[in-house]
């Protein structure tokens, strides 16, 4: 053994990333289930660059995956205030 370490894969590290990014939670509760309902909303171009980078990154397939991601982790986060 030449005692190299074997280099990340994009998956490995994509993973990883996601796991950072949502606080290393299961698929379903990192809002990867299937959903049943749109919602619609708006927002500044600052927030709109963040999650097309992390679509570009691939760590999320799409926009909306990313913002049911984010949104069902705060709520369930919050559960208790709510």
């Amino acid at each position: 053994m030449s005692g190299r370490r074997a280099k990340p894969t994009k998956a490995s590290t994509q993973l990883s990333l996601k796991e950072q990014l949502l606080g290393e939670i299961s698929a379903e509760e990192s809002g990867l289930k299937k959903k049943q309902v749109s919602v619609m909303t708006r927002m500044n171009e600052e927030i709109v660059e963040i999650l097309d980078a992390l679509v570009e990154l691939e760590i999320f397939k799409s926009r909306s995956e990313v913002v049911a991601a984010f949104v069902e982790r705060v709520i369930s986060a919050r559960q208790k205030m709510l």
